[in-house]
């Protein structure tokens, strides 16, 4: 990718590399017979377990019938519970059991390794740059309505 690219969209150019790093995970973490849904277990281990479905669906800024269906799957393995919300009987939060637990420092590492990589070329304050810069056009493109793009994630089979 160069500076040429400066008319294409943005879009595209995020989405091609947020693509390639998305399925080298999955490569690396296919053992675990997770598929892509080890994105759901990171935001329910980073949380601790203090989301809720809809709250785990707006931080991954996907449909709560995908996280739905993720979360039956992911229970289906015996990797998450569903625990009733202490203030909301109608509620419940999305818990890591031990046999979750036990994927996270894979995950974890995998993901470490794969930062790592494509930061390789970069120095710490570059790196740090970029995420300061992708944070910015995040908040620049926020001043935009935005309904969702309702579509939703077919599993590879």
């Amino acid at each position: 990718m160069s500076t040429d690219n400066l008319n294409m969209p943005l879009g595209h150019t995020i989405g091609m590399i947020a693509k390639r790093y998305i399925e080298t995970l999955y490569k690396q973490l296919k053992h675990l017979k997770l598929g892509h849904n080890f994105i759901v277990l990171i935001i329910i281990d980073r949380y601790k377990g203090t989301l809720t479905q809809q709250e785990i669906a707006d931080t991954l800024g996907l449909d709560k019938t995908n996280i739905l269906r993720i979360i039956d799957l992911l229970s289906d393995q015996k990797l998450v519970i569903r625990a009733q919300k202490p203030t909301d009987r109608r509620a419940h939060l999305i818990q890591l059991t031990k046999k979750g637990e036990q994927k996270m420092p894979e995950i974890n590492s995998a993901i470490e390794k794969l930062n790592q990589l494509a930061f390789s070329k970069l120095s710490k304050e570059e790196a740090n740059m970029f995420y300061n810069t992708l944070a910015k056009v995040n908040d620049n493109l926020a001043a935009f309505p935005y309904e969702g793009l309702g579509f939703t994630i077919k599993e590879k089979k």
